[in-house]
C-alpha cells in the first residue's frame, strides 16, 4: 500500500509538472487586421510584447490566466511537499482542484475573448485557442484525480 501511495505521488508531481510546462506552449491565436501572433499561456498570465506592423505593443495581464499559473505553480510545491510533510497533501488536494476548475471555466466559456485580455490592440478580428489549451486542462485534471487516489 504504501509502495502504490509513493507511485501515485510521483504521478502528481509529473502531472503538476506537466500543466506548469504547457502554460510554456501556445494558448491562443490573436488575428488582427495589422497580424496574427500566438500567445503561450504563460504571456496571457503576465503580458508580453509583440510586434505588429513594426511597432512594439506591450498586451496587459490577463488575471484569470495569472491565476491558473500561480494555482499550478503552488499544486507542483505541495505536491513535492507531500513527500515529507504529511499536512502538504490536503494542500496539494485543494490547489489541484482549484487549478482543474479554473482551467475548466477557462475552456467552457462560450468565447475565448472574455478572458483574453487585447488591450492596447483597438481591432482584432478573431481570437482562438491553440492546441496546448486542451492537454494543460486534461493534464490538471489527471492531477487532481492522482491527488486524491494518493
Amino acid at each position: 500500500m504504501k509502495a502504490a501511495s509513493m507511485f501515485f505521488k510521483i504521478l502528481n508531481c509529473v502531472a503538476a509538472i506537466v500543466t506548469l510546462t504547457l502554460f510554456f506552449f501556445s494558448f491562443v491565436s490573436v488575428v488582427t487586421p495589422d497580424g496574427a501572433f500566438t500567445l503561450t499561456g504563460f504571456q496571457l498570465a503576465f503580458g508580453s510584447e509583440q510586434t505588429l506592423n513594426g511597432e512594439q505593443i506591450s498586451l496587459w495581464k490577463s488575471a484569470w490566466y495569472m491565476f491558473a499559473f500561480i494555482l499550478s505553480a503552488l499544486s507542483l510545491l505541495f505536491s513535492a511537499l507531500s513527500f515529507k510533510i504529511r499536512g502538504a497533501w490536503y494542500a496539494s488536494l485543494v490547489t489541484s482542484l482549484a487549478t482543474a476548475i479554473n482551467l475548466t471555466v477557462l475552456f467552457c466559456a462560450g468565447s475565448v475573448t472574455r478572458f483574453v485580455d487585447t488591450r492596447p490592440l483597438e481591432t482584432v478580428t478573431s481570437v482562438s485557442r491553440e492546441l496546448f489549451f486542451l492537454p494543460a486542462l486534461l493534464v490538471a485534471v489527471g492531477a487532481f484525480v492522482l491527488s486524491v487516489v494518493s
